[in-house]
Formats: C-alpha cells, structure tokens, sequence
C-alpha cells in the first residue's frame, strides 16, 4: 500500500472543524448538497475516539419523508438507505484510487497507516503516551480534511452517501446514526433537511483583484460571502488568457487567526517569471462535496521593473516671478521626467510638466505663492520620486475681506455660517471668530484654514446672553490675513423662562382685592397673566392679560363680599415660554357698604291661629330675607333665611303671653345687606 507523506496541511475546516473538547457529548454533523437529480450527504464525527470506533462499526442513513406535493405527511415515511453500516473500505480496496488521487492516501495513511506501540516499560514511556494521542487526534483531523477535499476519498471513508432514489415532489430529513453499541459509546446522530427543490447551480466568484509588482502579484477574492458554500478554492493562472493552470497543487484555504479570520477576502502572493508580460488569473471555489464551482471572472496585469534610483534637487531660486528648479538622476533606463506641484508637501500634486531622461532643468513661469515641488522619474507603470522641496514667493498683501456674511442658529444651538468667497489665486482659507459680545474681544473657533465659504458651529442655548456674534478674515498661503469682516448678530434659541413675578401686597378695597406686585426681572418679558381661584372653585382660572408695561398695582373687581380668594401669576416672555407661577397669596373682599332698609315691617297677631304674621315692601334687589326673632329678654339671632321675592312670613313657633322682636335684612347677589329694619309684638 502507498504511503503519502505530506510535509504541511491545514487541516481544520468544514466537517474538520467540528471536533469538540474531549469531555463533550460526542455527535455526528452532517452537510448536504442538492444536486438536480440527486442528494449528496457528508459527515463527520466531534471526536477522535468516536472516529476510531465508528470506523469498526459504521453509519446508518435514514431517510424520512417530511412532506408530498407541498404537504405535509400526516405520518412521515422511513426508509434506511444503507443495508450494512457504512465503514472504510478495506485496505486492499484503496490501491486503485490511491495512485489517481493524493487525498485518497492521506485518508489511507490515516486509517491504516502504520504506528508505534508502548513499550512494557510504562511509567518511563510517558511521553510515548503523549506522542500517541497526538497521532491519534492528527490521524482523525488529516481523514477530515482528506474527507473534504474529495468527495471520493469520502465515500472510500464510509463519510459520503449519494441518494439517486429522491423524487423532486419530496422534502427529506435525513439522518445518519451510529451503530457503535450504546454499551460501547453513546454518539448523538447528525440530520440535515433537503430537498430536490432546494438545488441550485454553485455561484461564480466575485471581486477578484490583481496587484502586480516586481516579478510578483497579490491576487485577493471576496470569501466571506462564499464561507458557506466553499472550504478551498484553486487559483488558476494564464499567459493567454485561455488555458488556466493551477498556481498551487494543494487548494488555498484561509489559514489566519484571530481577527485576520474575519478578513472578508483571501490573498495568495504568485511569483512572475518575467516582468513587463500579461499573465491572466482567476479563481474557483471548492465544496466539501469535492465540487468545483464555474470561473471567475479574469484579471490580468504584467509586472513591473522597479526604478531604484530617485531624482535627486541640487538647486531651486527665485525672482519673486518665476521659480528655477534644478536636479540629478544617476539611474538609466527611463522615459522620462515628471515635474509635480502642490501647495500643501502631502499634495495633493499635479504634474505641470514633462521632460526627457536627459534633461535636468526646468523653469515654472507660472508659480503659486507657496509651492512644493518633487521630480517623477517614470518607467511605464514604475515610477520613483524625489523628496519635495519648498519655494515661496515673497507676498504681504493680504486677500478681500469676507462679504455678506448671513447665518442662523436652530433650535438646539446648531449654528450654520456663509458668505461670498475669495477669489484670490493664493487663497488658503478663512478663519472664523465668535464672541459672546459685541464689544468685547473676538475668538479664533476655527483650528485651521475652512477651505469652503460655508462653516458650523455649536453652541450653548442655556445661557442668559440672547446673541452670539462672529466676524470671518481671509488668509493666502503665506499666511497674510485679512481685516475682520462685518459682525453679524445671532440671536440665541430662547430656552429659558423668565424670572417669575413677585406680589407684595395684598388689601381689601372699596372696589375688590388691591394686588400690588413686583416685575419679573428678564427683559425679554411681554406680557403677565393673573389667574384666581375661590375656595368653591379649586382650579385656577385667567381673569387678567397684562402687558409688559401696565402698572404694577390693580383691583380685581366684581367679587362677591365676604368670600376669600387666591391669586397667582406667571410672566410669558417673547418666545412665549413662561415662568414658574408667583408664591400664590390671599385676600377676601370685605364689603361695609349698606344697600338700604326693608320698608313697611309690620307684625300682626293671630291668637286663633297661634301665629305672628309679617308683611313688608317688596326689596327689588334682594336675593335672599334674612328673618332674625327675639323671645322676651334674649338676644336678637338669626331665625329664618327665605327667598328675596316673598313680603310675608308666618311664625307658627310662638307662645302665649310672651314678648317678640323680629328684624328683616335684605341680601344682594353679590353679598352687600341691607340694615335690619325691627318690629316689637307681644302675643
């Protein structure tokens, strides 16, 4: 039998990579791949030892039929599809396959390959103990990864099954089970769900990128998308763009770690035999069913003889017109000379001329104020550039000053500026000041040069300053500023209320409640409402709109005497936001003014009845009587309260031979009374 000796491989990917701890459950994972007539299965076991066993005892596939016509089964269907378990097959039985297909030996090597066995000196063979688990596990991890490099290899591993009996109106589950005795070793099964319906044609690989260099070429794919789908790929290569070998004899895997793992794409570096031919390369992705997928699409490139020589300034002068640049190359085989100029020395450059290899002068009749020069010696594609070097015009006339400055500021202190831009050749930019003040010193806000003629700002809203004000300069690139432009004034978002309002005194008057207070102190107040409320009613109503101006002093009027009142009041200012309401304080209208006297009280005995009739002159104002009664020597007390229309009372509580006094006082809606006008009667 053949032995395959492999020097390096990586080994855990796909199947390969489901080995586990050594304390876990061991299981079998499944994968499958849909083809247009068939279903292919692959597996692996999580262990070494569950490998080793399962090689003595094989696999079962099972297949259940889940569902028909796109329904499902009320009672899914179970049929095994494997008479015997699946094994390795013997080892004479993999001479003819070995000799056609590398992975086939590495999968034999692993099986049966020969090993070492303990001596009968135990305790001094320890690290014979260690040396064998290792074999053993790289034995388990090198059949994977044989397994999953050709779908031949592993079906001669009993690790594939193709099912030719699926019926494209079906949907399986597919399980496949140990038939290790449970006494020996408990192995979960492995299942996957599939279907004939579910195929569909392997993707083309996308993004391929060639960076060619001297006599080499980094060739890089997108991956991440395909990780799925592909375990290796083939990087293919060409010198005509038709026939495609393979630049490596093993696939390319993704062998990074860490954080270089999640890298979305693969890189393979290819060595050129020459420089300056096109060589073409693409790429194909391989399953682990051993499938390889269609072509990308091609690139091609050639590579490139670098220049290792740079060019090299020996002078530079100015007339404060034009610039004279000089220089030495000690390289050959060039084409030629690229001068290049940029304001800034990290560019962006742009080339303003191009001279021969042997030329080494030039004059730039047109420079700028500052000016960073460097020489490209250029090759084709390969190029090689000197240090840049600086030439300055002498210049102090400042740029114009900024114009028509205008700006707003939102409602959470974003602040948006503009105005009409320089036109200066040597322009630089523009620098933004601020101040909180318009008489006090502005600040520079702007770190550098705002090369556009619009900036944004932020700042803050809570502040008791209503306005933010800015002015903007001009400077060139010898740094010459301009004046200050105009100031222009902002005015702040008004977030915060004003100053609540403050009563100072509260006196009943002749008219109402006398309310004296005192103005909120923010100058942005417009206006003042006064609310009230009585004890019968608990909620706060409006009864007066002040204006910023009105005087500080007023009287609520049409009260009712004698009833206690509340007030309060909030200042809104001129965004409309309002204070805290004012401390509330308390008054009652105290009404001393009489309305009149009830006329023609008269008081006549009724012995029969048992009574005292009164009578009196209609009170046209009243709203309620107030009848008070006097027994004898006691005092004069409130009897009986009846309506303000009625003139004429019966008292029926009285007895004989005693002595009455009866008053009668008329109440107004609003209170006020009436004096009480009395009447002597003895019954």
């Amino acid at each position: 039998m053949k032995i395959f000796g492999i020097l390096i491989i990586y080994m855990f990917l796909s199947l390969a990579s489901f080995a586990q701890e050594q304390d876990s459950k061991p299981a079998i994972k499944v994968l499958a791949r849909v083809g247009e007539q068939e279903i292919s299965l692959r597996w692996g076991p999580t262990s070494a030892v569950a490998w080793s066993r399962l090689n003595k005892y094989g696999y079962i596939v099972e297949r259940i039929t889940v569902s028909r016509d796109g329904s499902l089964l009320s009672v899914p269907e179970k049929k095994v599809l494997t008479s015997v378990p699946l094994k390795p097959r013997p080892a004479n039985d993999w001479e003819s396959f070995i000799d056609q297909n590398d992975y086939a030996a590495v999968a034999a090597q692993a099986i049966y390959g020969e090993t070492f066995e303990l001596s009968e000196n135990y305790s001094s063979d320890i690290l014979q103990v260690v040396n064998k688990a290792r074999e053993f596990e790289q034995r388990f991890s090198f059949a994977l990864y044989a397994a999953d490099q050709s779908f031949e290899a592993a079906e001669l591993s009993g690790l594939a099954f193709i099912d030719h009996t699926a019926h494209k109106n079906e949907k399986y589950l597919y399980r496949v089970k140990s038939a290790v005795p449970t006494e020996i070793e408990e192995i979960d099964f492995g299942f996957v769900y599939a279907g004939l319906e579910d195929y569909e044609p392997l993707p083309k690989i996308y993004d391929l990128q060639a960076i060619f260099g001297d006599k080499a070429v980094m060739v890089s794919w997108e991956r991440k998308n395909f990780d799925g789908i592909y375990n290796s790929f083939i990087l293919e290569k060409s010198e005509d763009g038709e026939n495609y070998q393979p630049v490596t004899k093993q696939p390319i895997l993704n062998t990074f770690e860490g954080e270089e793992a999640q890298s979305r794409r693969t890189y393979k570096l290819d060595s050129l035999s020459e420089n300056d031919k096109t060589f073409y390369y693409r790429v194909r992705g391989i399953t682990a069913f051993g499938e390889k997928g269609p072509a990308s699409d091609s690139v091609s490139g050639s590579g490139v003889t670098p220049i290792y020589v740079a060019p090299n300034f020996i002078d530079w002068s100015t007339d404060n017109e034009t610039v004279d640049l000089e220089w030495e190359f000690s390289g050959n085989n060039i084409e030629g000379f690229r001068i290049e100029r940029s304001r800034k020395e990290s560019g962006p450059y742009q080339v303003i001329s191009k001279h021969g290899s042997q030329e080494r002068t030039y004059k730039d009749k047109k420079p700028l104020a500052t000016n960073y020069y460097r020489i490209i010696a250029y090759r084709g594609r390969s190029v090689k550039a000197s240090f840049p070097v600086l030439v300055q015009l002498e210049d102090s006339i400042p740029p114009a000053i900024p114009r028509n400055i205008i700006g707003k500021v939102d409602s959470v202190g974003a602040v948006t500026l503009s105005w009409g831009s320089n036109q200066e050749e040597d322009f630089l930019g523009y620098r933004v000041y601020r101040s909180n003040f318009k008489n006090s010193e502005f600040v520079q806000v702007t770190k550098e040069a705002v090369t556009t003629n619009q900036w944004s700002d932020s700042i803050n809203i809570k502040t008791l300053t209503p306005n933010i004000y800015y002015r903007v300069t001009a400077v060139d690139f010898r740094y010459n500023e301009s004046e200050m432009s105009d100031i222009i004034k902002l005015k702040r978002p008004d977030v915060i209320p004003p100053v609540p309002p403050v009563f100072s005194k509260v006196v009943s008057d002749s008219l109402g409640i006398r309310l004296n207070y005192i103005k909120s102190s923010s100058e942005d107040v417009a206006k003042y409402y006064l609310y009230r409320k009585s004890a019968t009613n608990r909620g706060w109503q409006l009864v007066r709109e002040l204006e910023r101006n009105a005087d500080s002093t007023l009287v609520d009027e049409n009260l009712i005497a004698n009833k206690t009142y509340s007030y309060t009041m909030v200042a809104v200012d001129s965004s409309g936001l309002e204070s805290k309401p004012a401390v509330p304080v308390t008054g009652s209208f105290i009404q001393n003014t009489v309305i009149g006297t009830v006329k023609n009280l008269k008081a006549t005995a009724n012995r029969a009845e048992k009574n005292i009739i009164l009578t009196w002159e209609n009170f046209g104002s009243a709203d309620h009587i107030k009848i008070y009664r006097r027994e004898n020597d006691d005092k004069l007390q409130l009897y009986k309260v009846i309506s303000g229309d009625q003139t004429e009372f019966t008292d029926s509580g009285v007895r004989m031979n005693n002595s009455y006094e009866y008053g009668i006082q008329a109440v107004n809606k609003n209170g006020l009374s009436s004096e009480i006008s009395s009447k002597n009667i003895r019954y």
